[in-house]
């Protein structure tokens, strides 16, 4: 039977409530000053500094709206089968896949003390970091991929770490 185990892990990598009143500050401002130069334009008439300061405007409203939803950051893990996939969701709306992987390229599993520390030290390795700041209770997943050497740093629930200790049972470090 094959397995399917699903973690969703939320960024803490994000900015407080003052960038959020200042995206949506700066969305307000931009839309009030888009419809008043919009209105000045049609009374006295087009004109290119009228024309460029429209187009600031819209454009100011259109960056704050972007920067605000590219802050909320997801990590959607899957482990399906012998098979983990690591998905990166921006604003609740936009999905890019970080990388799929199958069992037979895990290396290491354990949490994150020392040992890590050596198995990055002999190796060039290219780190995912999955949550933000650090957690107390990290672990690492060492695989390859593309020829190259990865390292996910994750906080995994207790059901993604038994099941990734099973698939990486003789590497697997207990912790």
């Amino acid at each position: 039977m094959e397995s399917y185990i699903e973690q969703n892990i939320r960024s803490k990598k994000k900015k407080g409530i003052n960038f959020r009143i200042f995206c949506i500050s700066a969305m307000v401002v931009s839309g009030i000053m888009a419809v008043l130069f919009a209105l000045a334009m049609q009374a006295t008439g087009v004109t290119l500094p009228s024309l460029l300061l429209l187009l600031a405007a819209l454009a100011l409203g259109v960056t704050a709206y972007f920067m605000r939803d590219s802050q909320d950051v997801e990590y959607d893990l899957s482990l399906v089968g012998d098979e983990l996939r690591a998905d990166k969701v921006i604003g609740h709306n936009r999905r890019r896949a970080l990388f799929q992987i199958a069992a037979d390229a895990f290396e290491f599993f354990g949490p994150l003390d020392n040992g890590f520390l050596n198995v990055a030290a002999n190796r060039q390795l290219k780190i995912h970091m999955l949550t933000f700041p650090p957690e107390e209770e990290l672990y690492y997943l060492v695989f390859q991929q593309d020829s190259r050497k990865h390292a996910l740093v994750f906080m995994p629930n207790d059901e993604m770490k038994m099941a990734l200790r099973r698939l990486c049972a003789k590497k697997s470090r207990r912790g």
